[in-house]
C-alpha cells in the first residue's frame, strides 16, 4: 500500500460512515499521538486514554455515539507500518434523536438545531 492508497481507503470509510448515518465529525487537525497520549495509552485506563486522545484531537472520525477512529500510516526505512485505532466511547447517553423524543420535539422539524 502507499500513501495514495491509504488516502483512498480513508475517504471510502468516510463514505461508508455517512451512507449510514455514523459520521458525527472528521477531524481536519491530523498529527501523531503526542508523547504524553502513548504514555497513558500504556499505563493509564482505557477512559484515560479516550479522554486525552478526544481533547488532543487525536481521531480521524468521531462517531454520533462518541466513538473514534484513528488510523496512521508510516513509512519508516522502506518498512510500512499502519496502525488502526478503535475507542468505543465510556460514557452512556441518549442519542440526539433519543433526546428530541424525550423532550416532545420530532428530528423532522427540527433537524440538527440544537
Amino acid at each position: 500500500m502507499n500513501i495514495s492508497k491509504y488516502n483512498i481507503s480513508l475517504n471510502n470509510v468516510k463514505k461508508l460512515l455517512k451512507k449510514y448515518s455514523l459520521l458525527k465529525d472528521v477531524s481536519t487537525y491530523k498529527k501523531k499521538p503526542s508523547d504524553e497520549l502513548i504514555e497513558i495509552s500504556k499505563k493509564g485506563t482505557y477512559l484515560s486514554t479516550y479522554q486525552k486522545a478526544i481533547e488532543e484531537l487525536c481521531y480521524d472520525y468521531l462517531l454520533k455515539d462518541r466513538s473514534i477512529f484513528y488510523f496512521q500510516y508510516s513509512n519508516f526505512s522502506r518498512k510500512l507500518c499502519l496502525r488502526y485505532s478503535y475507542y468505543q466511547c465510556p460514557y452512556e447517553f441518549p442519542t440526539y434523536e433519543d433526546y428530541l423524543n424525550q423532550n416532545g420535539f420530532d428530528y423532522n422539524l427540527v433537524g440538527e438545531m440544537f
